[in-house]
């Protein structure tokens, strides 16, 4: 492949001008701790200089400053902490050495499997370098959680070892298969669930009606945020010899097209994901705002099966759903400003879209 081929991003920055981006004031100092926790506590990972500038090049800190941005410190600071080991495991997904992914796994399906009695934190525990992101805290958290929340956390866990075990063992998949393992394999639910426990929102248990559409809404904001990486990090994920697992990759492959032809496909499915979430909220939101205060004949509310959403319930879903839009702002926004894709040239692709394609993959840290 020419090392000058050039193709241009779709304009994801002009699809989401609608969200406010925000940005956390604990940025710097949470960003500080986490590193210095990653680089000198034993066991978790061992960095050269070269190591741990690439980490810094990842500005993670900033990923969840700006995902995450009314959250205090010590919160901001688990979350990176956390993030940090997500986005590391994930760049080993595309490691030259596809055993190293596997063995940072550490769990295969069929263990998963033959573990149902064990809890979202148990399995996580599992995990060769995730396990150093469940402290105390988050373990005692997690105990007084709700049934709720732990159900959908073991559920986030599983679905994201499987991605992962699939991406390890399996060749290349069906751009179907694919748009499901990737709404999972770099840990976004689970992400959302732990900011969940750490208390930045919640997600009230609703009626049938009103929580399928809040999963339709979860459902596309990771569709945006998948999708929008996808595309920002072709460059990177191309460069890996023998990888298939990026979306227009998979594009160019099943519908036969160019690069910039799999682009702009990749920008429609990013802009229909978007709309999606959008159509899906003002749904949402209108039927909340117009529930009747009596039975009515045709009220969704009123199911056989089902109570009202007071009040309180209504502010939970508004804040939940504001959550969601920060992160797909923040992580959009965050495509241009961390160097694992574009490298150094982030700020011009923001202004031009144009990216030229290097053979050169980012170096792992081991």
């Amino acid at each position: 492949m020419s090392l000058r081929q050039s193709f241009q991003l779709p304009d994801l920055l002009t699809l989401i001008s609608s969200l406010e981006l925000r940005t956390n004031p604990h940025c710097r100092i949470a960003s500080e701790a986490s590193e210095e926790w990653i680089t000198k506590t034993r066991g978790i990972l061992l960095l050269s200089e070269e190591d741990l500038l690439l980490l810094r090049s990842t500005k993670i800190g900033l990923l969840a400053a700006l995902c995450f941005p009314t959250c205090d410190a010590p919160q901001l600071r688990l979350l990176i902490d956390f993030m940090s080991l997500l986005l590391y495991s994930g760049i080993q997904l595309y490691a030259d050495d596809k055993s190293g992914s596997e063995k940072d796994n550490e769990l295969s399906m069929p263990a998963l499997q033959a573990t149902g009695a064990e809890s979202g934190v148990t399995l996580l525990r599992r995990h060769g370098l995730m396990k150093h992101a469940v402290n105390d805290r988050i373990g005692s958290l997690a105990e007084r959680a709700p049934a709720s929340w732990n159900s959908r956390f073991k559920a986030s866990i599983e679905q994201f070892y499987s991605s992962r075990e699939q991406v390890v063992r399996y060749g290349t998949p069906s751009l179907e298969e694919y748009i499901l393992l990737r709404r999972q394999m770099y840990g976004g639910s689970i992400t959302l669930d732990l900011a969940e426990l750490l208390e930045m929102f919640t997600i009230p248990e609703v009626e049938q009606h009103a929580q399928g559409l809040l999963d339709n809404i979860r459902r596309a904001a990771l569709d945006v945020i998948a999708w929008s990486t996808e595309v920002v990090a072709y460059q990177f994920h191309q460069s890996v010899p023998g990888n298939k697992h990026n979306l227009v990759m998979l594009l160019m492959l099943h519908k036969n097209l160019s690069i910039q032809g799999a682009m702009n496909l990749a920008g429609s499915m990013i802009k229909d994901a978007f709309a999606s979430f959008c159509a899906n909220e003002k749904r949402l939101l209108d039927n909340l705002e117009n529930q009747p205060t009596v039975r009515g004949l045709f009220s969704w509310v009123y199911r056989p099966d089902s109570n009202p959403v007071d009040d309180t319930e209504v502010k939970q879903i508004k804040r939940y759903i504001r959550a969601l839009k920060d992160c797909i702002a923040g992580n959009i926004h965050w495509l241009y400003e961390t160097e694992l894709f574009l490298g150094k040239k982030g700020s011009e692709v923001r202004t031009f879209g144009w990216v030229f394609v290097d053979s050169q993959a980012p170096t792992v840290p081991s």
